[in-house]
């Protein structure tokens, strides 16, 4: 009689939860397949990058609702000699035939530059809070002192009886007047002097005072400011021999302008920096006038000389930019994915099981999520801390994802290593920052090595 041996079903099904197909799968098609999932999650990956982006905007919007506020990035030129004479223009028009010489007076103004200009200023900086974003502002205090030459009278174009010295005056650029936070203090040869805003006679914010020239002689002057300003402040060295001094308790300035200090130091608390010009290296004259008569075309012609002078300065930068060092990580989503996903690739190939794209996406999505992650913690922790928590979490959820997909915790710790090095290895290149190219290239380069060398004995044609 013959005897019927019966298999229970669990003896048919592998115990593996990804069962070796009993059809074997075309590797090759599987692997274009991994490669359009990663193009795939480019696409949330993009979305992302514009999340940055918005957020980025939101913050520059706050840094700029603080700074209506409290001050602008401030901006100090001068002080600038200013002396009103009356040109006479005689037009020649036809009325009823016959010819008229019209004779009309126009005011115009002469420009002088000091001799000497010393700048010294001290800079105390702040914090500011706008929501959940921080906003780096400053007080200063700011000496101008120095001396004007002494003025002849064939310097100006007219006869001397139409130049009008009585009304001569102190002109002083500040690009946010907002920001004053007191009437200067200011001294024209030991006499004190009253600044005061209103309608300049050349083209520019800021203020006058009038002061007593006479002819022959030269004029000291003093002016003392309390400005507050925020991101930083620029300084237009108008003079034919300029020194300026400034230090403040940021211990991050990026020096700008037209001028790099000459001397500088800088510590973990503070700075201070040097700079000394001279007139040899403007291209700006010493004294100048409007040869127009239109009110509007004069000032800006005497106002160009100085919107061509170059500045010096300094901006207050924050070491870290969240959302500067997160863009760039973002750029390196592709590797991300592209390396986890060949690593996931590589044990299908050599396990010989088959994972679903299903599977595949949702470990992609994970790790898109990480920027998502990174974005928002940075914005209350900062960018190192966020990044240990976003880079944590997403490691642990994608290794117990694979830990379940895979049936095994070899394969899990593989990819915990996996994930840990790729996130160690990109927290370095964004902290390298002026070398990540060339750091990259290398790991890459080192990268592609290993994977030709363990692949190098595998018979694709088969597989």
């Amino acid at each position: 009689m013959a005897q019927t041996l019966l298999l229970s079903p669990s003896m048919n099904t592998p115990t593996a939860s990804n069962p070796e197909p009993s059809t074997p799968p075309n590797y090759t098609l599987r692997g274009l397949m991994v490669a359009g999932l990663v193009l795939l999650l480019l696409i949330p990956s993009a979305f992302i990058a514009e999340l940055v982006s918005e957020r980025q905007g939101r913050h520059e919007q706050a840094i700029q609702e603080v700074a209506a506020s409290w001050g602008q990035l401030q901006s100090i030129a001068g002080p600038l000699l200013v002396v009103p004479y009356t040109a006479y223009v005689t037009t020649e028009s036809v009325k009823n035939g016959y010819p008229v010489s019209e004779k009309r007076a126009h005011q115009r103004h002469m420009v002088f530059l000091p001799e000497t200009l010393d700048v010294s200023g001290n800079i105390s900086t702040k914090v500011l809070h706008r929501s959940i974003y921080e906003v780096p502002v400053y007080e200063g205090e700011f000496q101008l002192r120095g001396r004007f030459r002494a003025i002849q009278a064939q310097e100006f174009p007219v006869p001397l009886d139409q130049v009008d010295l009585a009304s001569a005056s102190l002109l002083l650029e500040i690009r946010d007047l907002r920001g004053m936070q007191s009437s200067p203090r200011a001294t024209w040869n030991q006499r004190s002097m009253e600044f005061r805003s209103g309608i300049l006679p050349v083209n520019i914010r800021g203020i006058q005072a009038p002061v007593s020239v006479h002819l022959g002689k030269s004029g000291d002057y003093l002016v003392e400011l309390d400005i507050r300003g925020s991101r930083g402040f620029r300084i237009k060295p108008l003079g034919r021999n300029v020194d300026v001094k400034i230090d403040g308790n940021w211990p991050h300035p990026s020096f700008v302008g037209g001028f790099l200090p000459t001397s500088r130091n800088i510590t973990d608390e503070d700075f201070a920096a040097t700079w000394q010009v001279s007139h040899i290296n403007q291209e700006i004259p010493e004294k100048w006038t409007s040869t127009l008569v239109a009110s509007r075309e004069q000032q800006n012609d005497l106002a160009q000389p100085l919107n061509a002078a170059e500045d010096l300065g300094a901006d207050l930068v924050t070491p870290v930019d969240n959302y500067d060092v997160t863009e760039r990580s973002v750029k390196y989503a592709i590797l991300v994915l592209g390396l986890t996903f060949f690593a996931l690739f590589f044990v299908e190939v050599l396990k010989k099981l088959r994972v679903h794209p299903i599977q595949y996406i949702l470990i992609g999505l994970a790790l898109c999520v990480f920027y998502t992650l990174l974005l928002s913690i940075s914005e209350h922790l900062g960018f190192n801390m966020a990044y240990g928590l976003a880079a944590g979490a997403t490691t642990l959820l994608v290794g117990m994802y694979v830990r379940s997909v895979l049936g095994t915790w070899g394969m899990a710790g593989l990819f915990f290593s996996v994930l840990g090095a790729l996130y160690t290895c990109l927290f370095v290149l964004l902290q390298l920052e002026s070398h990540a190219l060339l750091m990259g290239s290398v790991g890459l380069f080192v990268v592609l090595a290993l994977v030709m060398y363990l692949t190098r004995r595998m018979d694709w044609a088969q597989s």
